[in-house]
């Protein structure tokens, strides 16, 4: 299933953008199909029907139905062309008020060298604390869908080395590569998924200013070698005309904030958690199949 889901809205009237992100455990009713699901698995189900497009296809028909919002175009990356895509431009640059720390969730995963990982010795922290580490991050594991770990193998991990990694980033600049803007946008163990979306939605803007600042919307040339560096890491429903006219309307938009919006659970937000046959999902505050808040608040995104 797709990781994250980001809609990218443009008014050419009033000449504002916005980005809003739709949650991956958003429950929604799939065409022809017999049960809801999270709205992450549009694009599997869509390639499962019709493989190589389908998911695409599928994943723009769910969005409209939850949002109201017709989807001109469409696009995914994998993982490995998300990195790719950042290391070409030489890496993002953010800007953090407080610092970053995911201790949790990557337990054997750091990077020697990167400034971003640190190893933390056991003995820093209470032996109960290590399992439950490894409790919260099964847990996590449920909520967002992904393969369980296996507890035992990760406390191993911990006891052999007596150490475990943290990654972290720092208040203030950074510069981060493709595989640490990774561990960026996928922690959550730590903090939650709609923290994770918040800095989603940083990295986007942060790769919005670095092509602008090397020239690379303004250059179709930069732009296709750029689309021939992500190879098959990359699928889209749009073609050279389509590229051309939304790289333009990126550069004439270059001084203007985009508006940036997430659907989430707060005391002002539209969704509330639940739990349906053992599973964490989300569902809208007016009712479990009740789209009719969300559709007026994307119909008035740039109110």
């Amino acid at each position: 299933p797709i990781y994250t889901m980001i809609l990218v809205s443009f008014d050419k009237k009033k000449e504002k953008a916005a980005i809003i992100s739709l949650p991956r455990d958003l429950l929604v009713d799939m065409p022809n199909y017999p049960n809801p699901e999270k709205i992450n698995f549009a694009y599997a189900l869509g390639e499962q029907r019709s493989w190589g497009g389908g998911g695409l296809t599928l994943s723009k028909e769910v969005v409209k139905y939850v949002t109201g919002v017709y989807i001109d175009d469409a696009i995914v990356i994998n993982f490995e062309g998300f990195k790719k895509l950042i290391d070409t431009l030489g890496g993002v640059t953010i800007y953090r008020q407080t610092e970053f720390s995911e201790g949790r969730q990557w337990q054997g995963e750091g990077i020697e060298g990167s400034p971003f990982w640190e190893l933390v010795a056991n003995d820093q922290i209470p032996k109960k604390e290590v399992d439950n580490i490894v409790d919260k991050s099964e847990i996590g594991n449920q909520e967002s869908g992904e393969e369980n770990i296996d507890k035992s193998e990760v406390i191993n991990k911990v006891d052999e080395t007596n150490k475990h990694w943290v990654f972290k980033v720092p208040k203030g600049t950074s510069t981060l590569s493709g595989e640490e803007v990774l561990y960026y946008v996928r922690s959550r163990f730590s903090s939650s998924d709609f923290d994770r979306i918040k800095r989603q939605q940083q990295v986007v803007s942060a790769l919005k200013s670095k092509t602008l600042s090397l020239g690379v919307l303004g250059n179709p040339v930069k732009v296709f070698n750029i689309l021939d560096i992500l190879g098959n890491n990359i699928r889209t429903d749009m073609d050279l005309g389509d590229i051309r006219e939304y790289a333009s309307l990126l550069q004439k938009y270059d001084k203007i904030p985009i508006e940036k919006a997430l659907l989430d659970t707060s005391n002002a937000g539209l969704l509330v958690a639940k739990n349906r046959n053992g599973s964490f999902v989300l569902l809208p505050r007016a009712g479990d199949k009740n789209f009719s808040e969300i559709r007026e608040f994307f119909k008035n995104i740039f109110e």
